[in-house]
């Protein structure tokens, strides 16, 4: 039986199957310390540059989603359902803006959904900051699509 003497009491036995020399040294986790916070220190600035395009993704989705809805809604009611600017902006995220225009450029103050499932030609511009997306919906079929 081998037993180390360190500083007058037994040394703890390394685990069954280990070496007696397996772990880490000081300096290695002080390495692995230092990458960490590194990383954490770059984190917030990749999160600031990537952040806005998700919430304009987001908001495009949910735009898009919510003129689904309303043809769900006048498919079902049989009447028109009439989505304006200040409706469709509950859909974005704090911070982002839309314009809805017509497809030659005027401006528009809502979109019409009809119960045949089509709806009113626009191009609804989303934007926060230098990111754009714009949701562009098609009088003749009724598509509605993200670009």
């Amino acid at each position: 039986m081998r037993v180390m003497w360190v500083t007058g009491r037994q040394a703890s036995r390394p685990a069954p199957g280990a070496s007696p020399g397996a772990g880490f040294t000081l300096i290695e986790l002080m390495v692995v310390l230092a990458i960490l916070l590194m990383m954490g220190a770059i984190f917030p600035f990749v999160l600031r540059r990537t952040l806005p395009h998700e919430r304009v993704v987001s908001g495009s989705q949910r735009l898009r989603a919510a003129i689904h809805d309303a043809e769900l809604h006048s498919r079902s009611t049989g009447e028109s359902s009439v989505l304006d600017i200040d409706t469709l902006s509950k859909f974005l995220p704090e911070g982002a803006h839309l314009s809805l225009n017509a497809p030659d450029g005027t401006a528009l103050a809502g979109l019409t959904v009809f119960p045949d499932g089509s709806v009113t030609a626009g191009r609804i511009d989303v934007r926060e900051g230098t990111q754009h997306l714009t949701v562009v919906t098609s009088a003749l079929t009724g598509r509605v699509r993200v670009e």
